[in-house]
């Protein structure tokens, strides 16, 4: 199993953001800021909601905005946002979290 597939099937996770998956493991994380550089976001503001926190984001004025929410890991609610690491999914999802992940062990089936 590799790391991306841990959260697939928590609903917690889930959402359409249309970000094409990143299979290499070494790519899988990334720091959240430069992230959110990447894809041209102006503004990130961390919001409580009644399921736990997420970011919410604001992009550039005249560029194709992206997805407009992303979840924090259920044991980094308390990060900050230069503490965040962006955890890339097998599925194409991204999710901030302070942990840092790795495949330790892959089979293909």
């Amino acid at each position: 199993m590799s790391v991306g597939s841990y959260f697939i099937t928590d609903p917690y996770y889930t959402s359409a953001l249309g970000i094409p998956p990143m299979l290499n493991s070494k790519s899988i994380m990334e720091n959240f800021l430069n992230y959110l550089r990447s894809i041209n976001a102006a503004k990130a503001t961390i919001v409580a909601g009644p399921n736990g926190k997420f970011i919410t984001v604001l992009y550039k004025e005249g560029v194709e905005p992206g997805p407009n929410a992303f979840p924090i890991g259920k044991k980094s609610q308390n990060g900050t946002l230069s503490a965040f690491n962006a955890l890339h999914t097998e599925d194409g999802k991204v999710i901030a979290t302070i942990n840092e992940y790795e495949d330790l062990e892959s089979v293909t089936l």
